[in-house]
């Protein structure tokens, strides 16, 4: 099975292990969105169970559409890259799973998706070395 990658303007090279989008509503049968139903839906906001226990980061910037309304699409990405700051060469690499709301994706590519959301986020920082 190919992976797809994706390249950071720093110029680090990241495969997507995984990617996972819904829409963020897709479960309200009634009524209209509002701040309750906004923090249930916070509340159970996750990624797919098949990636197994992972490090996640909840993006909280910029997820509102309106006042009582949430970015119309959930998105999860899995991801993985070379080890961070891995001096004795004891990982096999990096990993993180980033999960935000989103616009719909209509004309993007997966790819294209991924590295607006990633344009400021700190790999170094944020992501978890593994051993395999």
């Amino acid at each position: 099975m190919t992976k797809f990658t994706i390249t950071l303007s720093n110029g680090m090279k990241l495969t997507i292990e995984g990617f996972h989008m819904t829409p963020t509503y897709s479960g309200l049968i009634l009524g209209e969105p509002d701040e309750e139903i906004n923090k249930e839906i916070l509340k159970r906001t996750s990624y797919p169970r098949e990636w197994g226990e992972r490090k996640a980061v909840y993006k909280q910037i910029n997820i509102l559409k309106s006042e009582t309304e949430l970015k119309p699409f959930t998105y999860s990405v899995w991801l993985t890259g070379e080890s961070i700051n891995d001096k004795n060469n004891q990982f096999d690499g990096s990993s993180i799973i980033l999960i935000w709301f989103g616009d719909d994706p209509t004309t993007k590519s997966i790819q294209e998706i991924i590295l607006f959301e990633l344009e400021k986020f700190d790999w170094n920082k944020h992501a978890e070395n593994f051993l395999i």
